[in-house]
């Protein structure tokens, strides 16, 4: 399986079974990445904010999921968890979706716009993460330290990091190198994707940061 990082939240997952795009954003207000161009059998929108809800720009016909729902068809399974957006239970920013797919064996977690640390309940909802989409850079998410304690609850063995600020984002949240600070399971990599399969889990968690997308 191919996990692409398309920039902010937004993910490419491709496997011969399914080809999925997780939150395109719209190449505008405040976001520089290289323009989506992907076609897709499924999008996945965790909320309707312009920097997650962008489906248009997918190419092909694709299935849009944009609420919480349990799916099962040819091999794939995706089921969408409420939560919140904000530590107010939504009062502030709204409800997000949080999306765990499963497919070839691995089962991976996206946590959209995640705003707050969430209960033992939710970490009984996803069940097990093989690999886990977190948002690091704070301000409209969990900050670098929640982050932490995301990944302590939910304990996955792969943990890619996202929404955090790059030279192709003006908003205001912080950068990687915060949520890096002091941890040595971490592998910087030149691309940015990664090839992964069940056999190829590393033993102990590992944080793999992928490069942003090249214009």
């Amino acid at each position: 399986m191919r996990i692409e990082w398309l920039g902010h939240a937004c993910f490419f997952i491709q496997h011969e079974q399914a080809k999925i795009v997780i939150d395109p954003f719209e190449t505008s207000s405040g976001i520089h990445y290289p323009k989506i161009d992907k076609v897709a059998n499924y999008v996945l929108v965790s909320h309707e904010h312009f920097d997650h809800n962008n489906v248009k720009v997918v190419k092909g016909n694709p299935k849009i999921i944009r609420s919480p729902i349990e799916l099962s068809e040819d091999g794939l399974k995706i089921k969408g968890i409420p939560e919140f957006h904000d530590k107010s239970m939504g009062k502030e920013r709204g409800n997000i979706t949080v999306f765990k797919i499963s497919l070839d064996n691995l089962d991976i977690v996206h946590l959209g716009d995640l705003g707050e640390v969430p209960s033992t309940e939710f970490k009984n909802k996803i069940g097990y993460v093989d690999v886990l989409l977190v948002p690091v850079g704070g301000f409209y998410t969990i900050n670098s330290d929640e982050a932490d304690e995301v990944i302590k609850l939910l304990n996955p063995k792969v943990v890619i990091p996202m929404h955090y600020k790059t030279e192709y984002l003006d908003f205001p949240i912080d950068s990687i190198e915060k949520f890096l600070k002091n941890k040595t399971n971490v592998k910087r990599l030149e691309t940015n994707w990664i090839e992964i399969t069940k056999a190829e889990l590393p033993d102990k968690q590992m944080i793999y940061v992928l490069a942003p997308p090249k214009k």
